[in-house]
């Protein structure tokens, strides 16, 4: 299924440019619905070398203009979420504190399936990278 969905992301991801940062997230967006399942069939492994090659589908859309890939899991949709925007915005595009971690913290936490809101920090827990 993974692979599948890095093939899909390679034909349908178009980067939007935006000056309003949220348009350009929206656009940029795209979700992996996975039940738990799916979540608990999956190694570490898989689910980092997946992310990884979304972030190098990105990469290779945007054209040579500096933008961070961001990632992070959605608990109440059970999906892992990707985007991007462009680094002239200077900051992601969420409406809540988030907390920048590694992608092996992301990882391991996706398999218990916390996302960081809900934690003491009450902060959302995301991957960047810039690309």
């Amino acid at each position: 299924m993974l692979k599948q969905w890095v093939s899909e992301l390679e034909g349908e991801v178009e980067i939007l440019r935006s000056d309003e940062i949220n348009d350009e997230a929206n656009a940029n967006m795209n979700a992996f619905g996975i039940s738990d399942e799916m979540m608990d069939s999956l190694s570490e492994e898989e689910l980092s070398n997946f992310i990884q090659k979304c972030a190098h589908v990105y990469a290779q859309k945007t054209k040579g203009i500096l933008t961070t890939f961001y990632c992070w899991y959605d608990d109440q949709a059970f999906q892992v979420r990707v985007g991007c925007v462009s680094e002239k915005h200077g900051k992601l595009p969420f409406g809540c504190k988030i907390q920048s971690i590694d992608l092996d913290e992301l990882i391991a936490n996706f398999k218990v399936g916390v996302n960081g809101l809900f934690t003491e920090n009450e902060a959302l827990f995301v991957w960047q990278k810039s690309i």
